[in-house]
């Protein structure tokens, strides 16, 4: 059974999908698919591997550049905080 603060975090995450730019630390820039967004990160979706614990910057759209982390990898899915 879940806990209340994960059934909480599930319901507050946004359906919207977001076309960003991710920066890596070299200066690289990457386009990538922001979704699954909440109040303390999100799901990324694009060609590039990430690593886990990389440090990163997400250039969005009305928002401006937020720093991330980037906390689970999986094939084309990464998920930041």
């Amino acid at each position: 059974m879940k806990s209340l603060q994960a059934q909480t975090d599930r319901e507050s995450r946004s359906t919207r999908r977001i076309a960003a730019y991710l920066r890596r630390e070299d200066g690289q820039e990457l386009r990538t698919l922001l979704t699954n967004i909440s109040s303390r990160g999100c799901r990324l979706s694009g060609k590039e591997t990430l690593s886990v614990d990389e440090l990163v910057r997400l250039d969005v759209p009305r928002v401006g550049s937020v720093a991330a982390t980037i906390r689970w990898v999986r094939e084309g899915e990464a998920g930041a905080e």
